[in-house]
């Protein structure tokens, strides 16, 4: 048998949440669903196959709903702190480079991290070797040329008002991944639950771009401490393709990722202290025949799509679940 979960979705303002039995209680918004009631699926009694990334009806008293299936499509967005000595604009040291395990907040800034006026920036040359080494090691092509801008948001920890990014004109893009699912089939690998073999499956790597971190905020008796040591820290985001199908799959591909950043040297890897985040993009897709995934929008779902009564509205549609610091809530989320 295959490890199975129930999804328990409710409907708050015209849109449908999904809640999964765990303690971590990570609520992902599935679809927003006006006319969800109309739908031929009950919502509230649907199963998530964790291994093949399968969403079916458990109602088995409508033979037709219960053939009704669909496919979880997953990419990953995964924020690693590059380790290096100095931060990305500045000469301040990194939390990484102090050697110890508590440093006083507020000590690693200089002018340009908390924005004084008429303080410049300095690209720091170990940055961008370390992000061209991380996008070699997962065979980007590498641009000759790269741009970095601002993307505007406010909050207290980020004295700037925007965070220095590369949306546009990243540092490298089009590479590959190459994972592999160990199951129970693997002598040497931790007994899970259910028949499960071991896999290998390929997630292409989209952009690999440099940007600023944040720094951090603590809630503490109805204040907010702002502590800017993280702040101006260099990150590389790595952004894959919606190759991933399941939620084990999701986690292998983290901890392949995690192993070879750490394994060349360019983030420590320590996700409990905020080294290597992932978001989680999610959406579901129908399966027509022999496996086929249907895409969210265009031709497959007009009239003549057997499952397009079955859908919701807006079903298709990316979800985001963000700041994940675990191989655990990755599988969970």
């Amino acid at each position: 048998m295959h490890r199975m979960h129930r999804i328990i979705l409710y409907k708050k303002n015209s849109n449908f949440f999904c809640q999964r039995p765990f303690n971590y209680g990570i609520q992902t918004r599935m679809a927003s669903a006006a006319a969800g009631s109309a739908s031929g699926i009950s919502l509230r009694d649907l199963r998530y196959d964790a291994i093949t990334g399968i969403v079916s009806n458990v109602n088995t008293n409508n033979n037709k709903n219960a053939a009704i299936q669909f496919q979880t499509v997953i990419g990953i967005e995964v924020h690693a702190q590059l380790n290096i000595p100095t931060k990305l604009f500045s000469s301040a040291r990194t939390l990484s480079s102090s050697g110890y395990n508590y440093v006083r907040p507020n000590t690693r800034v200089e002018a340009y991290d908390m924005a004084y006026p008429g303080s410049l920036p300095s690209l720091s040359a170990d940055a961008v070797k370390a992000a061209v080494l991380a996008a070699h090691a997962l065979k980007c092509n590498i641009h000759e040329l790269s741009r970095f801008e601002r993307k505007h948001y406010t909050y207290a920890d980020m004295p700037n008002g925007y965070q220095v990014t590369q949306q546009r004109w990243p540092l490298a893009s089009k590479g590959l991944l190459r994972c592999r699912l160990v199951g129970n089939d693997n002598p040497n690998a931790k007994k899970k639950k259910g028949r499960i073999k071991s896999k290998d499956f390929n997630v292409g790597i989209e952009r690999i771009q440099l940007e600023q971190d944040s720094g951090k905020t603590t809630a503490r008796r109805g204040a907010s401490l702002v502590d800017l040591n993280r702040a101006g820290c260099a990150l590389i985001e790595i952004v894959s393709s919606p190759d991933i199908r399941s939620a084990d799959e999701a986690g292998a591909a983290l901890s392949t990722l995690h192993q070879l950043l750490r394994h060349i040297g360019v983030c420590d890897g320590k996700m409990e202290e905020g080294s290597l985040r992932c978001d989680l993009n999610v959406s579901i897709a129908p399966i027509l025949h022999d496996g086929y995934v249907a895409p969210s929008s265009g031709s497959d779902l007009h009239e003549s799509n057997p499952f397009a009564s079955y859908l919701p509205i807006n079903t298709g549609h990316r979800v985001e679940v963000k700041n994940l610091n675990s191989f655990k809530q990755v599988v969970a989320a």
